[in-house]
């Protein structure tokens, strides 16, 4: 993060927590009295509020990542919102000496809580997109992957992000610096050549052009050296990929604490649910399946979302698009992954975790292992109920793709890491869709034919 990047933060996490405090002053202002005198006093306690924003805020990428969805950013100021006045009663309540001299409405400061964060944060998103300097991008790569990757840059930054050129690396590629001159960031596409690769990155940091690259399996294995000698030579070395000893501790903790709390409000809706399932189709309420972690094979438990005995004529088969297999409210529970909310008994028992590699079937196991060498090392941890690659990818991201984001985890793990991936899940769960999908084929041609991308088939030499 760059020092100007870094500033913008500081400013925005001040603006938040004036935001906080101004909301508390309001609602004191109305329970009548010296309002600024009560904030004083109250000061101490009000930090927790404006801790808990500032932490959720990190978490969820508010601060690194900027051009969110203003959807998103309302969400999170709802969660923000609700944490800190959840936060702000507790320790109100325990400091007696406080509950005699302060009535204060807890529901009207969650409301401006999340109105003043929200349109706050709204503020600073359209104050972003409006004075930043519209990025040019240069895309190189087969020209079918080219239109793919650009029509998801104009797709998610529309207004931020221009696409000046495209760069078909299967035609002869000669000197691309020409180009560069009005390109700010430039895209590697999947498939290029890896001495190709090197070549761009060369001549990028000639002209100091930021780089997009998708990285191979084993450099990801190659991530976070750490540097030793051996007489006067300086050498990285690479640990084993996995978690340490204290690691898997901590995170067994997480997982049993968080599950626990999380398994009693739970039970409601899985009985609903269950009822629901029961009604509609013949069959058993709960669906057990075998799937993949760490410890071997285990039996996942999900609400039954298919007709019974789905596999009966198929055979072990991936669902895909209008799957005639899923039930109508199937469909509802994968959508909004209410399908997954048992699994919090196999996390509870300690089958599987909260965060990590998504389980996959044993049969799927060893079809990937014949094409993806390394999916193996996926089992390096427990799987989870969430991960990574759930977060960042999408249903239909291909297994290559996930096994990236699932070594990334893995290489990188950390509890701070497991916390951001859970509360970037809550995201994912009430913004995304889920795992039943229409039919999204998009002509990529045609919608990129009015961006004036100039395509460029042969760069000669000069």
């Amino acid at each position: 993060m760059g020092g100007e990047a870094r500033l913008r933060n500081y400013l925005v996490i001040l603006l938040d927590g004036a935001v906080v405090f101004l909301c508390f002053y309001i609602v004191l202002l109305l329970g009548g009295g010296n309002a600024f005198d009560k904030l004083i006093a109250l000061r101490k306690i009000i930090y927790l509020p404006v801790a808990s924003t500032v932490l959720i805020f990190i978490f969820t990428d508010m601060y690194k990542v900027i051009f969110k969805r203003y959807v998103e950013i309302l969400f999170n100021c709802i969660i923000a919102g609700i944490a800190g006045v959840i936060l702000f009663t507790i320790f109100v309540n325990v400091r007696a000496w406080h509950s005699g001299t302060v009535r204060i409405s807890y529901l009207l400061v969650m409301l401006l809580l999340i109105g003043f964060l929200s349109g706050e944060r709204i503020l600073v998103e359209f104050l972003y997109r409006f004075f930043m300097k519209v990025k040019g991008i240069t895309i190189i790569g087969g020209m079918d992957q080219c239109m793919k990757t650009g029509y998801e840059f104009i797709k998610n930054r529309r207004k931020t992000h221009e696409i000046r050129y495209m760069i078909d690396s299967e035609k002869e590629i000669g000197d691309i610096g020409k180009y560069l001159s009005n390109t700010d960031i430039v895209v590697v596409c999947a498939g290029v050549d890896k001495i190709l690769q090197d070549r761009i990155v060369e001549i990028c940091a000639r002209y100091d052009k930021v780089v997009y690259l998708i990285p191979e399996l084993y450099e990801i294995n190659t991530m976070r050296p750490r540097l030793t000698q051996i007489d006067d030579t300086p050498y990285l070395y690479f640990d084993s990929t996995g978690l340490t000893s204290e690691e898997k501790v901590i995170k067994r903790i997480f997982d049993l604490i968080v599950s626990a709390v999380l398994i009693v409000p739970s039970f409601p809706v899985i009985l609903i649910c269950a009822a629901i399932i029961k009604i509609e189709s013949r069959g058993p309420v709960f669906f057990r399946q075998e799937r993949v972690s760490s410890n071997g094979v285990f039996n996942i438990i999900k609400l039954r979302t298919m007709k019974d005995d789905a596999e009966k004529e198929t055979g072990a088969v991936l669902s895909g698009e209008g799957d005639e297999r899923i039930t109508r409210f199937g469909r509802f529970l994968r959508k909004t992954r209410l399908d997954e909310v048992p699994q919090l008994l196999n996390v509870f028992k300690g089958d599987m975790s909260l965060i990590g590699p998504r389980p996959e079937r044993p049969v799927f196991v060893e079809k990937y292992m014949q094409i993806l060498p390394d999916y193996d090392k996926r089992h390096s941890v427990k799987a989870g109920i969430s991960g990574l690659a759930q977060i960042m990818g999408k249903y239909s991201t291909n297994a290559e793709d996930k096994l990236r984001y699932d070594l990334i985890y893995i290489r990188n793990y950390s509890i701070i890491m497991d916390i951001k991936i859970f509360f970037l899940t809550l995201k994912t769960v009430f913004l995304e869709p889920g795992s039943v999908l229409e039919s999204n084929r998009v002509d990529y041609a045609a919608e990129l034919k009015s961006h004036n991308i100039e395509i460029i088939g042969e760069c000669r030499e000069t």
